[in-house]
């Protein structure tokens, strides 16, 4: 592998009032450093946690040019603590998925097709208002139902016990009683003892204990699998929205000791652009971002285009095409 793909140099440019220190710290955390492979540098994902470590930072904008990274920061200053909206926003994911293409109209677009994004993420940065950018995206949606299709009952058996509890005021006496059942249900009656209107302060609790033993009946299984078709189609229509296109479906039963299990998966199409409205004070962060990146890659192109090149250059590199040429006639006499 070419050395040329690997960073050589960071050069970091900061306002007064950030710790460079500090932010040469934290990149080089995200990978921003000496040695590493140009492109296993996420610039998005760098951009947006330094953003979040460092308050006071407006924008970070990360340029490779050759095997050098250039880094350069805009910090918030008074205009930018005002709240007032602006005409410009960022577009971020209403949920996960797959990016299939990117109308950006305006902004700038941070994801290609291809993409895996997650719900929130940034998807295009510094969109006009009145051009809105689509995002489309592979999305996926799942939904399962599970039934019990052994039905388990208690059935009595002509055994049963009696347990008697007497209460006098807030204390109980019980007359105790081995039960040995393993399963049982319990039937409670309260007796009370009274003379006309008069009750006395005495109750007699009756706890009836039936022996019961367990009963499997099983259930029609087609029966619950339609049942539960209707449920889990029911609740994909709620989930999908109606602008969403149906590219594919998948369905499975699970079927086990006693339950039976529903699960479909449906891959859609749809757009996942949601607006993220920006501050005026965030908007100008971008849009002087955005000028300086401009400038900067009108001045490598100008730079790169032989009329534009100082002459000094030139001369130098007739003057090495004349070294070359005298090396090559002493070489052949």
């Amino acid at each position: 592998m070419s050395t040329s793909q690997f960073v050589t140099d960071v050069y970091i440019t900061v306002p007064e009032g950030i710790d460079k220190v500090a932010l040469k710290k934290e990149l080089y955390i995200q990978g921003v450093k000496p040695g590493v492979y140009k492109k296993s540098i996420d610039r998005k994902v760098v951009r947006e946690n330094i953003m979040v470590k460092f308050n006071q930072i407006a924008y970070v904008s990360i340029n490779v040019k050759g095997t050098n990274i250039f880094v350069n920061i805009t910090k918030k200053d008074e205009s930018q603590n005002s709240e007032e909206n602006s005409n410009y926003c960022n577009i971020i994911a209403t949920k996960d998925g797959i990016i299939e293409k990117v109308v950006p109209r305006s902004g700038e677009a941070l994801v290609e097709e291809g993409d895996i994004v997650k719900k929130g993420e940034v998807l295009v940065n510094g969109a006009n208002t009145a051009a809105l950018p689509e995002v489309w995206a592979t999305t996926f949606y799942e939904a399962k139902k599970s039934s019990n299709y052994i039905d388990i009952k208690n059935q009595r058996t002509e055994n049963k016990k009696k347990v008697y509890t007497i209460s006098f005021y807030d204390k109980k006496y019980k007359i105790l009683r081995n039960i040995k059942y393993k399963d049982y249900e319990i039937e409670n009656k309260t007796h009370e003892l009274k003379i006309g209107d008069y009750k006395f302060p005495v109750k007699i609790i009756v706890s009836t204990f039936y022996e019961v033993k367990k009963v499997e009946s099983k259930i029609d299984v087609e029966k619950i699998k339609e049942e539960l078709s209707t449920a889990v189609l029911k609740e994909l229509d709620y989930k999908i929205p109606v602008s969403a296109r149906i590219v594919d479906s998948k369905d499975k039963y699970n079927v086990n000791k006693s339950m039976v299990e529903y699960v479909v998966t449906v891959t859609t199409s749809e757009d996942i652009a949601q607006l993220d409205i920006l501050s005026k004070s965030e908007a100008e962060a971008i849009i002087k971002s955005n000028l300086e990146k401009k400038k900067q890659e009108e001045g490598e192109q100008k730079t790169s285009n032989p009329q534009n090149r100082p002459i000094n250059d030139i001369r130098n590199e007739f003057k090495e095409e004349d070294i070359k040429t005298n090396t090559k006639d002493k070489e052949n006499q």
